[in-house]
């Protein structure tokens, strides 16, 4: 969690003088914040033999998580995006099970912390948008997740706990259709496959345009996630409706 919070300074950072710089033109800022209510499935292990299924073991469920982004135009360099989304499930477990070399039993209570952040640098595909009228872009680059990973079981007197930080250099592609000035249509997705994780994120958005920089959206996002770096290991996927409200200047 500190450290999304010290991505989330940064993004206030970044926005301040971009702000004040964008009633010039010189600028293009876009912020917004939102939930995003996702379902988990899957599995993880931390030093054990067996996975332990996230529903049907450790008796994860639904659970609605804040969401919130920033994106800085300027002039020649690429875009900066920053987005944040804290994600834990909570949940008391269904069956017996084994993490760090602990047994556990059914009632345990068990968490799994996925706190993410990512930045994303990219440029717009030449000429695209003038030839379509501005009502087609494609945008492709890079970005940096950084997960704060943090595994915890309880059960009574016993405790066992994992925390690690692993950062993944990750591609990223997006497009949006605007026909009309009143809405768009807009995807996202950041992909990685090395050794050590293997994350596919992909965001679909309707976004209208309410009055002035106001905008109101909603869509539907998915993670698949899968991670094996020092004993820890999970295969876990994420998805669900979002809703977000925002101002772009």
């Amino acid at each position: 969690m500190k450290k999304l919070c010290a991505m989330m300074c940064l993004v206030l950072i970044l926005s301040i003088p971009s702000s004040s710089f964008a009633l010039l033109g010189v600028v293009e800022l876009e912020a917004a914040v939102g939930g995003w209510y996702a379902s988990p499935s899957g599995d993880m292990k931390y030093k054990a033999q067996a996975d332990s299924d996230l529903e049907d073991v450790l008796g994860f469920e639904e659970e609605a998580f804040p969401m919130g982004r920033v994106k800085v135009d300027l002039p020649v360099v690429p875009v900066v995006y920053l987005m944040a989304t804290p994600m834990e499930f909570e949940g008391d477990a269904k069956a017996n099970f084994r993490f760090n070399n602990q047994d556990f039993t059914a009632g345990t209570n068990a968490k799994l912390t996925l706190d993410h952040a990512d930045l994303a640098l990219y440029y717009g595909v030449p000429f695209l948008g003038l030839a379509t009228l501005g009502t087609v872009h494609v945008n492709a680059g890079i970005n940096v997740r950084v997960y704060d990973v943090k595994a915890e079981m309880v059960d009574g007197g016993t405790s066992e706990s994992m925390d690690m930080t692993i950062p993944l250099p990750m591609l990223y592609l997006s497009a949006d259709i605007s026909p009309v000035d009143a809405f768009a249509i807009e995807g996202e997705v950041r992909a990685l496959s090395v050794g050590y994780g293997q994350v596919l994120s992909a965001i679909a958005r309707l976004r209208i345009n309410a009055f002035g920089p106001l905008f109101v959206a909603g869509g539907y996002r998915y993670d698949k996630i899968s991670l094996d770096k020092d004993d820890f290991e999970a295969d876990f996927e994420a998805s669900g409706p979002f809703a977000e409200v925002g101002l772009a200047f």
